[in-house]
């Protein structure tokens, strides 16, 4: 039951948006949970929170929820528990799927943690580049 409401949390934070005066704290709110998605060990909710926004990626719109999106896309991956770290895996390959706007900068930020350069280099250039746009089906 637990999960279902977060579910349910996650699915009207992103509904409502940062836009919207009707629940705007619910939106920072969730973005605030995943903060932490880089920290070592990542405190429990930000797994589940992070499986409950991969269910709904068909909601997230690059501009709209650009806060939310941002964090995770900017997150390293090399410095997130292994668990978090294929759960963020996860988070690229159904937001890629289910909107294409998103590809060009879930590859800008894939590629930014291949890089032979240090974390922060990568990191940093990956969250230079707007989140959603730039390249072919980006909607920048």
């Amino acid at each position: 039951q637990a999960l279902m409401l977060l579910d349910r949390y996650v699915c009207d934070a992103l509904q409502h948006g940062p836009g919207s005066p009707s629940d705007r704290g619910a939106y920072y709110e969730l973005a605030g949970r995943l903060d932490a998605v880089s920290r070592v060990p990542a405190p429990p909710e930000v797994a589940v929170t992070l499986h409950a926004l991969t269910a709904h990626v068909s909601r997230l719109e690059a501009r709209a929820h650009e806060l939310l999106v941002g964090k995770l896309l900017r997150a390293d991956l090399r410095r997130c528990d292994d668990n978090v770290a294929a759960l963020l895996g996860h988070f690229h390959v159904a937001l890629v799927s289910a909107n294409g706007e998103f590809l060009s900068a879930s590859l800008r930020s894939l590629a930014a943690q291949l890089a032979p350069s240090g974390p922060a280099e990568s990191t940093e250039a990956a969250s230079a580049a707007p989140v959603g746009g730039g390249g072919p089906g980006g909607g920048g």
